[in-house]
């Protein structure tokens, strides 16, 4: 997480099968909303264009297969995933999504107009 917020510049970021838990999540999640504001707030004082030197930093593809997120985990991802501007590939598979889970997810997406 600390890579993420301290300009380090990320298109795919893979974490799959590493035993995040929920807790890790939490910091993930955080970071990656954190970075995303940061983003949008650059292209607002930009006036939305992306100038070369200036690109903002986004995280487009976040692979979190099999790590052990349950629903603590999921809900924290969901929340960051209503505001997020970046990512488009989502990974999850072998974390134990119920349907609750997934209703969940697909909540946050909906409200997500970005």
């Amino acid at each position: 997480a600390g890579a993420i917020l301290h300009g380090c510049s990320l298109a795919k970021l893979h974490l799959s099968a590493n035993d995040l838990g929920p807790s890790g999540l939490k910091v993930l999640s955080g970071a990656v909303a954190e970075m995303d504001a940061r983003r949008q707030h650059i292209l607002q004082r930009q006036g939305g264009i992306i100038i070369a030197a200036v690109k903002p930093q986004a995280i487009e593809h976040l692979l979190l297969d099999n790590t052990s997120m349950r629903r603590q985990g999921l809900v924290t991802l969901s929340s960051m995933l209503v505001s997020n501007q970046s990512i488009t590939v989502l990974g999850l598979s072998n974390n134990g999504i119920d349907d609750q889970d997934m209703a969940l997810l697909s909540q946050a997406l909906a409200q997500n107009k970005n």
